[in-house]
């Protein structure tokens, strides 16, 4: 019997081969991907991401690890951790995607891996390391300079002087209408 190590070098070396086909693959995937409704592809997604999970633990671990999967303890609690934050979280994500900008998205998206810093430190009380420093400093020093871009492109929008109707502002740029 081969050891553990060799069974998630094997299953971690073959993923990326799965994600990086040539040029054909990536294009024929893009326009397939179109085609399927964004909820069809996120329980797929879903589904490979349990399985891929379910497959890692049964190396690393030993199935005795799933042996409290039937409990009723265990259900109540993952029910309500599903329900309020996985469900809760992906509906308030997706009615922010609606509502806001790309720099915006991206601005609450680069604070995630810092909140995750944060949280592990303040709940589980794990100090960070070295390298998460660095990486944090990196991420907010991203963030800055994305928000001085940002800001250099509001003061950069052209504003018209008070008292322009819309129909002047189109007769001085030459728009005469259709």
């Amino acid at each position: 019997m081969r050891d553990k190590s060799r069974y998630l070098y094997d299953l971690l070396g073959f993923i990326p081969r799965l994600k990086c086909g040539g040029f054909h693959h990536r294009l024929y995937c893009k326009v397939k991907l179109r085609q399927i409704p964004l909820a069809i592809f996120s329980i797929y997604r879903m589904a490979m991401a349990t399985l891929v999970f379910f497959v890692v633990v049964l190396m690393l671990f030993e199935p005795n690890h799933f042996m409290d999967v039937f409990s009723p303890f265990l259900w109540r609690w993952m029910l309500i951790y599903g329900m309020v934050i996985v469900v809760g979280g992906q509906l308030c994500w997706f009615r922010g995607l609606k509502t806001t900008g790309a720099a915006d998205v991206s601005l609450a998206s680069s604070f995630s891996p810092i909140a995750g810093i944060l949280a592990a430190y303040f709940i589980l009380g794990e100090a960070p390391t070295m390298a998460q420093y660095i990486g944090g400093a990196v991420i907010i020093g991203g963030i800055v300079l994305n928000q001085i871009g940002v800001f250099r492109k509001m003061a950069e929008t052209v504003t018209l002087p008070p008292g322009n109707s819309d129909k002047e502002a189109d007769t001085e740029v030459g728009f005469k209408g259709v």
